[in-house]
């Protein structure tokens, strides 16, 4: 529910929203696995958000779901690698520091 009013929120409700979501899949874990596909369809979308905060935090997000939600750094690793490029794209500091760690991390699993 929480993930079908992304694109018509407001930056401030995405932001949170995302903020939410991390904490859903860093408190629940593997027990989350029926929704960490619809959670990562949400941040595909974020991740190159106007909004740097949104970035900020989908990255963080996307970070909470690297250590449950393997799928991510085997059969999505080319696409969120491409999607952290394109992050970085008009990024400030801040969002190429959290896509940086993101990136780093992601590698750091798919070895």
């Amino acid at each position: 529910a929480w993930t079908k009013g992304m694109k018509s929120a407001e930056s401030q409700a995405r932001t949170e929203t995302m903020v939410t979501l991390g904490k859903v899949c860093k408190g629940l874990g593997n027990a989350a696995g029926n929704v960490h596909r619809e959670i990562y369809k949400c941040c595909k979308a974020s991740l190159t958000d106007r909004v740097m905060q949104v970035r900020i935090a989908t990255s963080q997000c996307l970070l909470e779901m690297l250590e449950h939600a393997t799928f991510l750094y085997s059969t999505e690793f080319e696409n969120i690698c491409s999607l952290c490029i394109r992050a970085f794209e008009g990024a400030t500091y801040q969002v190429r520091l959290a896509v940086a760690k993101l990136l780093g991390v992601l590698v750091g699993h798919s070895l």
